[in-house]
């Protein structure tokens, strides 16, 4: 299952409709609920029991789901932590005040930090902003946001 780092992130419910083959030949339709709760990892296996096709030992087969990342155009995860590149345009200001970068997470909320380059003489660096990564599953924390 292919999900957007958007639906990892809230979270996702879906209903997958298959047919099950038995030894007889005779099929049935079954439906499949699966809950991807939100921070759900890239190669998450999502398995349901005995939920296939029938084998020769009158047991059925397992059926498993798994759980892909598709590539965000800003973010990149790296397990609960989001990183993103931002390039900042040089202006000569940078060197008689303090520069403000204004960054948008996945959940929309905005984030702001400043640059210093008058005193650090700088232009390149990493700013973590706590807690404003992915959900961490079966907890009520989050990572961090990596803006490099």
């Amino acid at each position: 299952i292919q999900l957007t780092l958007q639906q990892l992130f809230r979270g996702k419910k879906m209903r997958f409709k298959i047919v099950r083959c038995k030894l007889d030949g005779k099929r049935k339709s079954v439906t499949l609920d699966v809950t991807i709760p939100p921070g759900t990892l890239h190669g998450t296996q999502v398995i349901f029991k005995a939920a296939g096709h029938e084998l020769k030992n009158g047991t059925r087969q397992d059926i498993v789901f798994i759980i892909e990342e598709a590539k965000h155009e800003r973010f990149v995860r790296m397990k609960e932590d989001l990183a993103l590149d931002v390039r900042l345009p040089w202006v000569e200001s940078l060197k008689k005040e303090v520069g403000t970068v204004h960054v948008q997470s996945l959940d929309g909320k905005e984030y702001k930090f400043e640059v210093d380059f008058k005193t650090d003489a700088n232009v390149t660096g990493t700013t973590v902003i706590p807690d404003a990564g992915m959900p961490i599953p079966k907890t009520k924390k989050r990572g961090d946001l990596i803006v490099r």
